[in-house]
């Protein structure tokens, strides 16, 4: 399976430091350079080489698309809507926890996830444990990431105590 991941998924994984177990799953994870070049919190660079991500410039077909994708969707921005090219050229999934992402590549018939699902996945792949994955969603909601309070909720009962109960989810 490939995904097209997008700043905010990079930027969750990189807070809960889980680029090992993230790149034993088994996705072909792809990023636009626009994107890319915008991670600029870690060292992303280290990310290519020994683990296998993929930067991807956009097709000269991709790039009148993009535009086209501007214009239909206001919430996005263009290095957004850029990870929603890259998915629609490469015939690829979006991983995002962008709501105005996610909202367009539905309607762009782009299957999406994000963060919770690569949390439920090294979970299922038994890549991480369900309490280290509790507290790894902890770090995550700490540092500021936006994810659902209810899914985030589900996931702290259903994993135990390693995140600890939430307190008040952002």
């Amino acid at each position: 399976m490939t995904l097209v991941v997008d700043a905010s998924v990079l930027i969750d994984v990189n807070w809960a430091d889980l680029w090992h177990p993230f790149f034993r799953l088994p996705v072909r994870w792809v990023v636009p350079d626009l994107i890319f070049a915008e991670l600029r919190s870690f060292d992303a660079s280290v990310l290519v080489a020994p683990h296998g991500l993929r930067v991807e410039h956009l097709s000269g077909d991709s790039v009148l698309r993009l535009m086209g994708l501007a214009d239909k969707y206001r919430g996005p921005g263009i290095r957004d809507l850029s990870a929603l090219c890259l998915a629609l050229e490469l015939g690829a999934g979006l991983a995002t926890n962008d709501r105005h992402l996610r909202m367009a590549a539905q309607t762009e018939g782009v299957s999406v996830c994000g963060t919770l699902w690569v949390l439920d996945e090294l979970v299922g792949h038994r890549l991480c444990a369900p309490t280290t994955a509790a507290g790894c969603l902890r770090v995550m909601l700490d540092n500021g990431s936006h994810l659902p309070k209810g899914e985030c909720a589900r996931r702290f009962r259903a994993w135990g105590a390693g995140g600890g109960t939430p307190r008040t989810l952002p």
